[in-house]
């Protein structure tokens, strides 16, 4: 059988107008279920680094994560604007998660004696965000 022009390989559908992300009805669905899935990956690791490592490690640790996470959401940021409805769906239904993450580890760090460290690193890292360059 010979295969169409259009496809790239006999391994991997490429058809015309029928999607090749074949496990999501729509384009906006992969968008959103990408997005999701680092959110999802953000909050976990969170939850990991507070239960293998100490406030003063697992603090800037899950900061530098965050970083990651915001490179990302940046490579993606065109997509996520041409989603139906807007990014702000998306940013307002992850909210929580990230929050909580945050939450969650000032809550840990408070309770240990290294609390003025963590807090010096997240003053620093808030400010390095909001930095223009």
């Amino acid at each position: 059988m010979q295969m169409p022009a259009w496809t790239t390989s006999p391994n991997r559908r490429v058809w015309g107008r029928e999607p090749y992300y074949r496990h999501f009805p729509t384009r906006d669905t992969l968008i959103e279920a990408v997005y999701h899935t680092e959110v999802e990956k953000l909050a976990a690791a969170q939850r990991e680094l507070s239960a293998n490592l100490p406030p003063i490690e697992a603090s800037p640790a899950w900061m530098m994560l965050c970083v990651d996470y915001i490179a990302t959401k940046q490579i993606i940021a065109s997509a996520m604007n041409s989603v139906v409805g807007g990014p702000s769906r998306l940013y307002d239904s992850s909210r929580v998660q990230v929050t909580g993450a945050i939450d969650a580890l000032v809550k840990t760090a408070m309770k240990s004696a290294t609390y003025a460290k963590i807090s010096s690193h997240a003053t620093c890292f808030a400010r390095r965000l909001a930095s223009p360059t």
